[in-house]
């Protein structure tokens, strides 16, 4: 017999004898099969998750679900979960019947890395039980951080007699959609007039002249992806260019 295929049967019972005339009784035999806990709740593996920095109260991270060979509808086979290591700070939660994981308060991804739970699925008679580990992350959104850029200051010597439009510098920054999200602006008062951006691309604008005496150029260069910008601070140094031969003053002495 087999509990969680049926549990319980119906008999009637006919008695006759050999007399004449034939006599018979009958007689009604309800047969109830008894449960018996025929093994222990499992988890098939070690689980994870990831959820973003923002998860807070109410937060649906995952359901943790056990299979147990016994009837859910019995003692042995209906199974409750808790969360028995891992949450010492209090930030999550379990329903004890259907095993979801909630976060209650926010998580701070600063401080820990990743959480782990150890989950507990045990019988409603509290006999046999199983565990498993969840391990929570956070989702990595690199919209959530600044542009990464290689060149966090940069320097640039460029002779006075540049063409206009030359390209000087090409800055290397990138996120996680690629450089074509990024969007770059040169953001300096005396150097907005002599350098334009192509791109990621610095050029020259205007024409140098050493003898002037503005021959050093700051620049600040803001990158963005729309939600957050880096600043990339550099110089551009611009060097004499012997541009004409000596002369006399007086032709003849």
């Amino acid at each position: 017999m087999d509990f969680e295929t049926k549990s319980s049967y119906e008999l009637n019972v006919v008695v006759s004898d050999n007399g004449t005339p034939n006599k018979t009784t009958a007689i009604y035999i309800h047969v109830t099969v008894i449960d018996i806990n025929e093994g222990s709740p499992t988890f098939s593996t070690n689980f994870s998750a990831t959820v973003p920095e923002s998860a807070g109260m109410g937060y649906l991270i995952f359901q943790a679900n056990a299979s147990d060979p016994d009837s859910p509808g019995s003692p042995y086979g209906n199974l409750l979960y808790s969360i028995i290591s891992g949450n010492d700070d209090g930030k999550f939660a379990i329903d004890s019947s259907s095993g979801e994981v909630f976060a209650i308060r926010n998580l701070d991804f600063e401080s820990n890395l990743k959480y782990e739970l150890v989950i507990q699925a045990i019988e409603e008679a509290g006999i046999k039980s199983a565990t498993t580990t969840l391990t929570i992350m956070q989702q990595l959104s690199w919209k959530d951080g600044p542009p990464i850029c290689l060149e966090e200051t940069f320097s640039v010597t460029i002779p006075e007699d540049t063409a206009v439009r030359t390209a000087i510098l090409t800055l290397n920054c990138s996120d996680f959609e690629g450089q074509s999200d990024l969007f770059y602006v040169i953001n300096s008062s005396n150097s907005s007039l002599h350098f334009e951006m192509i791109n990621n691309t610095v050029l020259t604008n205007s024409a140098f002249n050493y003898e002037t005496g503005e021959n050093i150029f700051f620049l600040t260069v803001d990158v963005t992806d729309r939600n957050n910008t880096v600043k990339i601070y550099g110089t551009v140094q611009i060097t004499d260019v012997n541009e004409f031969d000596p002369l006399f003053i007086l032709g003849k002495y």
